[in-house]
């Protein structure tokens, strides 16, 4: 999966506004006078706040804002460097960072990961007091002093590795740069201009967590994946996952089937927003005619066909709790993502309990090797009646002639459906001839099949 919409945009410093604040437990309190990094002020369009902490529990600290949408500040270049410098300029305590070191027993300046996974590229260092340094055996995180001092060396503003139990540990950054419905704006800053709602206040646009806004996926070929887009639905209603497995074929895809941990990734990131718990149907069943079929994890298999060996099931799943469980769903419980199975007619809920599903988009009717869903996006093929598939595959003006193989038990001829006008079959045969074609003859009832296929 490509994650550069994950990676913080390149920006420039011309203003920072300092305000402080208390951490609270609420939720509700870390929104109060966030300021912005406008991006009219070449800066990123995240939201950042200056926050008072208690005890320097960094770990909990990051736990508690992440449940606000929001993350401790990862800092990519020396612009945004300087504009969180300055939010904390003056304070004669340390401001925490969300960088933490990779093993106690490495110490370098690059032995060090962000909390919310952004690649470690960018270095502030204090280097006039030797950063990193390491002395202390609970050395964990990085904080900045707010003035220049002079014994012990400090200056402002650069990065210090800091005792996670430092009595000096008083403020931390937070940030959010979430756009989980992919408009190109930071999801906070629209949040409290009431432009996208949030009844639970959590930081996260309703329409993300019951998926009714969220933006298509793909695992783009160029980051390693299979060039299929992904893209999770939110209904009206509770359904069954026969219903949504029918859902998902006629929008001209089948629900996701994540065979490998890497396409399994595209899938967690696509419902990171989604509300926990919720879940969605992805396209797993158990087969209860396989001869592999028992409770509760044998039989089963990918809608797709493809071979069932890649697993991520949750802790104690499947389990089969309420008997009849026989369908795939997955979801974030917290800080884990993985598979469930459900689906069970004496489930509390009910059998048909899920409104999300993930479908997988994979066709390439025309044969150009790319998928078609993403040129419908991209308006290089057109869908008129929006169902997914391009209007000249419907009309088999675009169609790409298909191979019976002989290794399928065919003949190894090339078939091909096209379309023709007013029906004049002998000026089409004249014309297919200077093709060295001609129109197909069908010798048995297996050519019989393998044509009426092509048509249906």
């Amino acid at each position: 999966m490509n994650c550069e919409c994950m990676k913080k945009l390149d920006s420039f410093l011309l203003a920072a506004v300092i305000i402080v604040t208390s951490l609270m437990a609420a939720p509700s309190a870390f929104g109060q006078d966030a300021v912005q990094w406008k991006i009219e002020d070449d800066g990123n369009g995240h939201w950042y706040q200056l926050i008072s902490i208690k005890n320097g529990d960094i770990n909990t600290l990051q736990n508690q804002v992440a449940n606000t949408g929001a993350s401790l500040v990862s800092i990519q270049d020396e612009h945004e460097q300087a504009f969180v410098a300055a939010m904390s300029a003056g304070l004669e305590s340390w401001t925490m960072i969300g960088a933490k070191i990779i093993s106690s027993q490495e110490c370098g300046a690059t032995s060090w990961k962000w909390f919310d996974g952004t690649p470690w590229r960018y270095l502030a260092w204090d280097v006039k007091a030797s950063q990193p340094d390491c002395n202390g055996i609970a050395t964990e995180f990085i904080g900045t002093w707010g003035v220049d001092q002079a014994a012990p060396p400090r200056t402002a503003g650069m990065w210090h590795d800091v005792q996670v139990n430092d009595p000096q540990i008083e403020h931390a950054v937070i940030e959010w740069s979430n756009d989980c419905n992919g408009d190109g704006i930071v999801d906070y800053g629209q949040i409290l201009n009431g432009e996208l709602l949030d009844e639970n206040g959590n930081n996260t646009p309703d329409c993300c967590e019951d998926a009714t806004c969220l933006p298509p996926v793909q695992w783009r070929i160029d980051g390693g994946g299979n060039g299929h887009w992904y893209v999770a639905v939110g209904l009206d209603e509770t359904v069954c996952w026969e219903d949504a497995s029918t859902f998902a074929f006629e929008q001209g895809g089948h629900l996701a089937t994540p065979v490998t941990a890497e396409e399994d990734l595209v899938l967690q990131f696509l419902l990171k927003d989604v509300e926990y718990g919720i879940g969605a149907y992805i396209g797993g069943f158990q087969n209860l005619d396989s001869p592999d079929y028992s409770e509760p994890d044998g039989g089963w298999e990918w809608i797709s066909g493809e071979p069932w060996s890649y697993t991520n099931w949750h802790l104690d799943e499947p389990a089969n709790r309420y008997g009849g469980e026989h369908y795939l769903a997955a979801d974030w419980t917290g800080l884990e993502y993985g598979w469930f199975d459900m689906g069970g007619p004496d489930a509390p809920q009910g059998p048909c309990n899920k409104s999300v599903l993930v479908i997988e988009y994979s066709n390439d009717c025309n044969g150009d090797g790319i998928v078609d869903y993403g040129q419908i996006l991209s308006g290089e093929l057109f869908d008129d009646d929006g169902n997914n598939i391009p209007d000249c595959c419907e009309d088999a003006t675009c169609l790409p002639p298909v191979q019976w193989p002989v290794e399928d038990d065919g003949n190894g001829h090339w078939y091909q459906l096209i379309s023709i006008e007013n029906g004049d079959i002998n000026t089409l045969q004249n014309q297919v001839a200077n093709t060295g074609a001609s129109l197909v003859s069908i010798q048995d009832e297996h050519e019989q099949a393998f044509v009426a296929a092509m048509s249906a």
